[in-house]
């Protein structure tokens, strides 16, 4: 069973209580969240026109699963992960460099539908 970590979009599809992602979950050791990706929704909710109610739902996502923060372990992954992609010509944005260092510290699976992490050594993708 893997172990998987929400890339952003798979958080706002937990959500939105996606059927397909949620048999996903449930096939799996355990789930966790970021800070990044936490800091991601927390942007999204504070643009949206439903605040408190965005604000919420994310103290939910971050109740339900365990939140991994960055340290230096994941600066060292993070460096080693943007300095590949910038000689391959293919950078991602810094958020998801630090998303994908976490998840390839911890060895989790990262819950994505996002193409560009597929560019990313070392990193398991699932979508759903």
């Amino acid at each position: 069973m893997p172990s998987y970590l929400f890339d952003t979009n798979g958080a706002i599809a937990w959500l939105a209580r996606s059927e397909v992602l949620n048999l996903v979950i449930h096939s799996a050791s355990r789930v966790y969240q970021s800070s990044i990706v936490l800091g991601e929704l927390h942007y999204g909710a504070e643009k949206s026109q439903q605040v408190m109610r965005n604000l919420q739902r994310i103290d939910q996502i971050a109740r339900e699963f365990s939140i991994l923060n960055c340290d230096q372990e994941t600066a060292r992954i993070f460096g080693r992960v943007k300095a590949r992609l910038a000689k391959l010509g293919r950078p991602v944005s810094p958020n998801d460099n630090w998303i994908a260092a976490i998840a390839i510290q911890y060895g989790l699976t990262l819950l994505t539908r996002d193409a560009d992490f597929g560019a990313v050594d070392g990193l398991a993708t699932q979508s759903w």
